[in-house]
């Protein structure tokens, strides 16, 4: 394993847009990224010639996996792909994402750190929207190769960039998918607390978050994909939520 890096990628495709987003993410991630696998998880309607767009970005020793028509949640997906990881650290990564120089071998080396410290479970990538970059990079050069701790109920799991071991992951236990879309990454910080971990983020290590523009998109999901939405959806989890950890998320 040595420090390999899985970078697993869950991806719900129903649009075109959405594989040429996804296409230029990891040709940027592959551009300024050294020692990683991906596993791409794809689902929606996906037609022949995207499947082959996507291969086509694909090495030898990343995988691709693809559900036809069958939309899975995000947690399912995570859940699989961290099972069919080889690196010994996971890197959870969204699509609409681009990295900067030496993002990576900056996270890995704040996570060392940290590790020995015994300090953190997870460290996340310090990471903002395109119209926030000029105010960020004046933070990131105040705090340049330092790492900041989280306070130990950080509500959410951010996947840009999120790093842990794969013993984490494992010792925590896979992703809840009784939560498929609100309150899973709660869910896990809760469950990552409880054993003494702590998050934090590496403020060297830069991302660009493309959500403000990809936010314009999620008005027309499908009708397939409905089941992870609403406000009937949200109030279930919420209350499976309360009854599994005692409080309101």
């Amino acid at each position: 394993m040595n420090d390999l890096v899985s970078i697993v990628m869950p991806i719900i495709i129903w649009k075109p847009v959405h594989i040429q987003m996804t296409t230029h993410c990891l040709d940027n991630i592959r551009m300024f990224t050294q020692n990683f696998e991906f596993i791409i998880l794809v689902s929606g309607n996906i037609h022949s010639h995207d499947k082959q767009t996507l291969r086509q970005r694909m090495r030898r020793q990343d995988r691709i996996i693809f559900f036809n028509k069958k939309n899975i949640s995000q947690p399912a997906s995570l859940n699989l792909g961290i099972s069919k990881a080889r690196g010994k650290y996971i890197c959870l990564m969204q699509n609409d994402v681009y990295v900067h120089q030496d993002w990576l071998r900056a996270s890995l080396a704040a996570f060392k750190l940290a590790e020995e410290a015994n300090r953190f479970g997870l460290i996340g990538s310090f990471w903002s929207r395109p119209e926030s970059y000029t105010k960020h990079k004046k933070f990131i050069n105040n705090y340049k190769g330092q790492f900041n701790i989280a306070d130990t109920s950080f509500p959410f799991i951010c996947m840009n960039g999120t790093l842990a071991t794969k013993e984490t992951y494992e010792k925590i236990g896979p992703f809840d998918e009784r939560l498929p879309f609100f309150y899973w990454d709660r869910d896990y910080v809760v469950r990552l607390s409880a054993l003494g971990f702590s998050c934090g983020y590496c403020t060297l290590s830069y991302i660009t978050h493309l959500e403000s523009f990809t936010r314009n998109y999620v008005d027309d999901f499908p009708d397939n994909l409905e089941c992870f939405y609403g406000q009937e959806n949200q109030n279930k989890e919420g209350e499976y939520f309360t009854e599994k950890h005692g409080f309101h998320p």
